[in-house]
């Protein structure tokens, strides 16, 4: 897909990786709408990209469903990312009922609610493409992210039996499954002593090494481009998520009779 006019809406988008996104994306000429809860952060990367947003909780159904009608009213959206997301760090038998509720709300619900209320219309024209950004978590045990590692390996599932349901529609799907990035989620994990050494042994097996917001924005463009099905930074961990998905894969040949 050529990015120049193509409306692409972002969510997560007011730092980090998103608004990394949004710089990559304003560059190739999409026409883009971010959205996110800070409204301050948000309005100065829509200020940068000259992009439309919304600034609003994406858990909230109602300003979800308000959102989409303004954004569906200034005409076909061809591409939505879903990157939003939160981590709840700490031992899971002391985490806050509402803190577990909300990683699982933002990582899982709210794209899945996303994806159904823009995949009708795309389906419809035959055209469009999807990202969801999903983690390496999905495939790995990390001590203390419990729920977030459990809310990306769903996301990362319900992205892949949705490619299998897209197929021959003319909708793409990208899944971007990535390491440790340089942004304040990761300072938050290596505060902890333990997700600290774990982290330094990986690095001195080469299996991880960090990854900038930049270089995943970078990806996420081409994949768009190319209609990759995935982006999964660094490369020398790429066979962890790909491991998981072996046995869909499998599934999905024998689904096709061979």
């Amino acid at each position: 897909m050529i990015l120049s006019g193509r409306r692409v809406v972002i969510t997560g988008a007011s730092r980090g990786i998103g608004a990394a996104i949004a710089d990559e994306l304003a560059t190739a000429g999409a026409k883009l709408t971010l959205l996110a809860r800070n409204g301050e952060l948000l309005a100065e990367v829509a200020e940068r990209t000259n992009a439309d947003f919304f600034a609003l909780d994406v858990t909230d159904a109602t300003a979800r469903a308000d959102a989409m009608r303004q954004i569906e009213s200034s005409g076909p959206i061809d591409v939505w990312i879903n990157n939003a997301g939160v981590s709840a760090l700490g031992p899971f038998i002391e985490s806050e009922p509402d803190d577990i509720s909300k990683v699982f709300a933002i990582n899982l619900e709210t794209p899945v609610q996303f994806c159904r209320a823009v995949l009708p219309a795309m389906v419809e024209r035959g055209h469009g493409h999807i990202v969801n950004v999903s983690s390496m978590a999905m495939a790995v045990n990390t001590p203390l992210f419990a729920t977030y590692g459990a809310s990306k390996a769903g996301l990362s599932s319900f992205a892949e039996s949705l490619r299998v349901e897209l197929e021959g529609t003319g909708v793409g799907l990208t899944t971007v499954e990535i390491g440790e990035t340089n942004t304040d989620m990761l300072t938050e994990l290596r505060s902890d002593q333990q997700i600290d050494d774990m982290y330094r042994f990986y690095e001195k097996l080469k299996l991880q090494r960090l990854i900038e917001p930049d270089e995943i924005a970078v990806a996420i463009r081409q994949a768009v481009e190319n209609d990759k099905p995935f982006v999964r930074l660094p490369k020398r961990a790429a066979a962890f998520p790909a491991i998981v998905n072996f046995p869909r894969a499998i599934s999905n040949v024998l689904q096709r009779g061979g």
